[in-house]
């Protein structure tokens, strides 16, 4: 595999760069070079087969963790949605794929993977669309039998899941929105420099509001008020 050899090679010279000085350039080069290769900039809008690069490349991430250390890595994937509103149908089983591999392949064993989905995306992780998924990777010829055994061991994980029951976020009560945009307002004017608030007329209509009913939807609607009171300031 390319990968292997190139990733051997630059980390052997980050290892030496290591103990030189780190003001010279040509000595973090090798450094620069190996977070570049790790974060897969290069594997953007390559075929599918990138998968194998990207997961080899997450499994150094982990055991590099490890020897250091480190307990493992929290990997926390936002917005699963987008596979069913953004990607086409056809698609669909090959996202599971790896999200199941990322979930519960044995050389990932130090990784804990942490997705966040709207309650409709429940139904596409029932035994129906998971079944119908796996039917789909079994037919395929460049889909690896590894591959297939983890999506299935993946897919048992599931149904243990949905027996316990999703992890979900309760809807917020008016006095708990208003106490989550404190603290919201509080970290933005931290990273402004300066605060901005609206009024109290305005605040208890928006927590009163049903439109943001839940707490992904608060928090966003919080953001973007303060982030539109600032640009008034300075305007």
């Amino acid at each position: 595999m390319w990968d292997v050899g190139i990733i051997s090679y630059v980390v052997e010279r980050a290892v030496e760069a290591c103990g030189a000085a780190a003001t010279d350039l040509n000595n973090s080069e090798p450094l620069l070079r190996l977070v570049e290769l790790l974060s897969c900039v290069d594997l953007i809008g390559r075929s599918s087969y990138a998968r194998f690069s990207a997961a080899y490349r997450l499994q150094l991430v982990v055991e590099w963790l490890l020897a250091t250390g480190h307990k493992g890595l929290l990997l926390f994937i936002d917005e699963v949605d987008n596979v069913v509103r953004q990607i086409h149908g056809k698609a669909h089983p090959g996202c599971f794929r790896t999200l199941a591999w990322y979930c519960s392949a044995a050389q990932l064993d130090a990784l804990r993977v942490i997705f966040a989905m709207t309650p409709e995306m429940v139904d596409r992780l029932g035994i129906d669309y998971r079944k119908q998924y796996a039917d789909s990777l079994n037919e395929q010829k460049t889909v690896r039998p590894d591959e297939c055994r983890v999506y299935e061991n993946w897919s048992k994980e599931v149904d243990e899941l949905s027996i316990r029951g999703w992890d979900a976020c309760p809807d917020l009560q008016p006095s708990q929105r208003l106490e989550l945009f404190r603290r919201i307002a509080s970290i933005h004017a931290a990273a402004w420099g300066t605060s901005s608030a609206p009024s109290h007329g305005t605040l208890r209509k928006l927590i009163r509001s049903p439109a943001f009913g839940t707490t992904r939807r608060w928090v966003r609607a919080s953001v973007q008020l303060l982030d539109l009171l600032q640009q008034q300031r300075f305007s």
